[in-house]
């Protein structure tokens, strides 16, 4: 996977919420969001690359778009602002029945989300460690051929030199 610029998600025209019907778009658009998230959230821990930090970062960073349009839809969502719970009181028991599954639909979605989250969490600091490992030998390895220079057991700077071409 190469790290390229997330794809641009069409961000729909977010309306006021002034009833039942505009307050269930929103609340079916954030469940849409949720499970984008988890599947992209799920793909990135099967990533199985030589550079798999850099593949989980470049994955990390096309959710990006997701939890921004999130964002926007939760800022909607928010009663305080834009007076979406009179909206509520306006629902029938099937209009509610709806909005309440919406609602434990994306709760589950955002739960799972945030356990695959730990795990690429872990990916990663596992991917660092690795990292950090292969730097310390790569340190160790330079410590050794500086003492055998001061010791004179190497003469030249150049260990890779072909002497005989």
């Amino acid at each position: 996977m190469t790290a390229t610029t997330a794809p641009a998600i069409a961000a729909p025209r977010i309306d006021p919420v002034v009833d039942a019907a505009s307050l269930l778009a929103l609340l079916r658009r954030r469940l849409d969001l949720y499970v984008q998230l988890h599947d992209a959230t799920r793909d990135s821990l099967t990533l199985d690359t030589p550079d798999r930090s850099a593949a989980i970062s470049a994955a990390l960073q096309q959710r990006q778009p997701l939890i921004d349009e999130l964002a926007r839809v939760d800022r909607a969502l928010d009663p305080d602002r834009t007076g979406s719970s009179a909206a509520w009181p306006r629902m029938n028991a099937a209009e509610l029945d709806h909005a309440d599954a919406l609602i434990r639909q994306t709760r589950t979605l955002h739960a799972q989300v945030f356990e695959l989250d730990s795990h690429l969490a872990t990916a990663l600091r596992g991917a660092r460690d690795v990292i950090a490992a292969e730097l310390q030998k790569i340190t160790a390895s330079t410590h050794a051929a500086n003492a055998y220079r001061a010791a004179g057991v190497i003469r030249d700077n150049n260990r890779f030199t072909n002497r005989q071409g």
